[in-house]
């Protein structure tokens, strides 16, 4: 018996080391319905025939760091960038190639809850990727949703898609986006409002949202924790007018689509809050201190998702033939 003990004991050990170490990253999403909604008549968007959730919040910088510590030791496809510990950013690296690691800029908490900034479209995608593989420190940012062949090189999926189908994650088209920020929803015929905050008047500059007309930037931060300012969405999404651009997969060869403005600027004579702006689109590989993202999503959105850790697994396991050796000591 002490034989088939320690043989017991021995395989929990294998388990428990050798199974990838998990990263518990909650995501929390809200459900997007409405299922065949028509677009917004004014624009042509925001028609979506399938019920999918979104991020309730941009990405943050503590989320971002869980990603960079599970699989940028070297970094060889450059998920950090220098510029991220520069004004503005939130995230500094430390350590040689290897053997980085990635914490809050001046270890200061106030930077975790704010969306992350500095990512080029390439990031965001390799972070989805990731969510799909299980949030895990082995887990691949080169397929998943996105299929990529180099630092700079997506391969899209088919004809009609650029991400794979059956992904539990990828990044928001333009109507996901835009349906999530503007549709009135309770109907597929509901109309459309102007503004992400369930209005036809613009968010007031710091009180509303945060975009800069001029009277309001945050003198340290530039942008503000998610959800700072209660003033969301129908569908109950955040920050889609305002605090960071986010990228969408709309595009092709060299540009992407971003929408929502950010924490700085708007231009006087453009209101990119409104439905009706057309967003804006950068270089894929651009990476500025108002460019951030958040996911779209096949799970339900109706509490917090935990991206699943494989590490369960293994302590299940221990914890099964724990039971089993404990049980044997009666024979």
């Amino acid at each position: 018996m002490k034989t088939l003990k320690f043989l017991f004991v021995c395989i929990a050990g294998l388990l428990f080391f050798t199974l990838p170490h998990a990263i518990a990253v909650d995501i929390e999403l809200v459900n997007i319905g409405d299922a065949g909604n028509s677009a917004d008549p004014a624009t042509g968007y925001g028609a979506v025939n399938y019920e999918y959730s979104i991020g309730k919040y941009e990405v943050t910088n503590a989320q971002y760091i869980e990603f960079l510590n599970a699989v940028a030791k070297s970094d060889p496809y450059e998920l950090y960038s220098d510029y991220m510990a520069s004004t503005y950013g939130g995230i500094e690296r430390s350590g040689s190639s290897g053997n980085f690691s990635y914490n809050l800029k001046n270890n200061d908490q106030e930077w975790a809850n704010r969306p992350v900034s500095y990512v080029n479209w390439y990031d965001s995608v390799r972070f989805i990727n990731w969510l799909n593989n299980g949030a895990t420190s082995t887990s691949d940012t080169e397929s998943g949703a996105y299929t990529l062949t180099g630092i700079y090189t997506v391969i899209a999926y088919d004809a009609n898609n650029l991400h794979d189908p059956s992904a539990t994650y990828w990044l928001p088209s333009y109507n996901e986006w835009y349906k999530a920020a503007y549709y009135k929803g309770d109907g597929i015929d509901s109309g459309y409002w102007l503004y992400p905050t369930q209005s036809d008047v613009k968010p007031v500059a710091g009180i509303d949202a945060n975009y800069n007309n001029g009277s309001y930037v945050d003198p340290v931060y530039g942008s503000t924790p998610v959800g700072a300012f209660d003033n969301d969405s129908y569908y109950g999404t955040y920050d889609q007018g305002g605090n960071a651009w986010e990228w969408n997969e709309t595009g092709g060869d060299l540009y992407r689509g971003m929408l929502g403005s950010s924490w700085l600027f708007s231009y006087p004579n453009t209101d990119f809050l409104a439905s009706t702006s057309g967003g804006s689109s950068h270089t894929q590989d651009e990476t500025y201190y108002f460019h951030g993202f958040r996911v779209a999503s096949s799970l339900d959105g109706t509490s917090d998702q935990t991206v699943p850790e494989p590490m369960s697994i293994g302590l299940l396991i221990t914890g099964l033939l724990g039971l089993f050796v404990h049980k044997s000591k009666k024979f």
